[in-house]
Formats: structure tokens, sequence, C-alpha cells
């Protein structure tokens, strides 16, 4: 096991980031399946997960963006079964992954919660800061580094879970 993690932001146009010690990141990918059936949109989550793995794993720990808070309960179902199929892979291969909601994640980097647009100017705003992802591979970024933080605790256990 190394010392990488991977951030997943997912929704209709997902992203994915792998950091290294530093936060330094070693891969940024967006990757959409709006206009996908439900089978189509969970099988490239898995297979893009997969190669992720395959290509920079085994990680420290997989730290998932918990977005599970709204009112369109048809997004909410298909998140959750977006997260399934992440959840499967990451299975197969036997990594530790956290659920880590928004809200704690911005806060771990002393990022202000609300609007997103503020979030990312503020990221993009810090010395030494990613400027060229999207706000997609952002919202992973920032769920990486909360994962990061987390997975560099001592009463952390990795566990697949």
């Amino acid at each position: 096991m190394n010392g990488n993690v991977l951030g997943l932001d997912l929704a209709k146009t997902s992203g994915l980031v792998v950091i290294g010690r530093g936060r330094r990141i070693l891969h940024a990918r967006t990757f959409t399946s709006e206009n996908q059936s439900e089978s189509s949109r969970c099988r490239l989550v898995r297979d893009v997960v997969d190669e992720t793995i395959k290509k920079y794993g085994p990680f420290a720990v997989v730290g998932i963006e918990d977005t599970f808070l709204g009112r369109n309960v048809g997004l909410l179902k298909r998140l959750a079964r977006l997260s399934g199929a992440v959840l499967v892979s990451l299975s197969d291969h036997n990594q530790a992954y956290l659920f880590i909601p928004p809200y704690r994640a911005r806060k771990s980097l002393r990022l202000p919660y609300f609007p997103k647009k503020e979030v990312h100017r503020a990221l993009r705003a810090r010395r030494g800061s990613p400027q060229h992802l999207t706000g997609d591979e952002l919202d992973a970024y920032i769920t990486a580094v909360a994962a990061q933080r987390i997975a560099r605790r001592k009463d952390f256990r990795r566990v697949a879970q």
C-alpha cells in the first residue's frame, strides 16, 4: 500500500482525483454519464474506478463525497446507484473507504461551505493550490484531502468496510 488517496465526487458529471504526499495531484479526471442508461452509467463509473485503482492503487483510503441530502428523490436514487457501483469496485480490490459530507470536507480545509463557486474561488486563491482542475475535480480534491487527514489519525483503522 502506498500513501496515495483517491477522492470521488459522484454526479451526472463526476470528478476523480488521486493525491500523493503533500497533496500533490497525481491524476485528475472528469467523466460524464449524463445521456446514458442507468446500467451504462454504473458500468462506466465502476470501470473508471477499477482502472484508477489498477494504475495508482492500492490506496491508503478512498474518500467519497457523501451527497445524500436534498429534495430531489430521483437524483438521490441515481447517486445511490452510482455509489453502489463504486462500493462493488472497492470491495473487489479490498480498499478502505470513507463517506465524507461536503461540509465536513470543506471545514477540514477551512473553506466556506456555501455557495460552491465561493468554495472554488477560495481554494484557487491559496498559494500552492490546484489551478487547472474543473469544479467536479476540485470537489474530489477537497474530499481526497479530507480523507487523507482522517487516515493520518492514530485512531483510524484501515478496514475495507
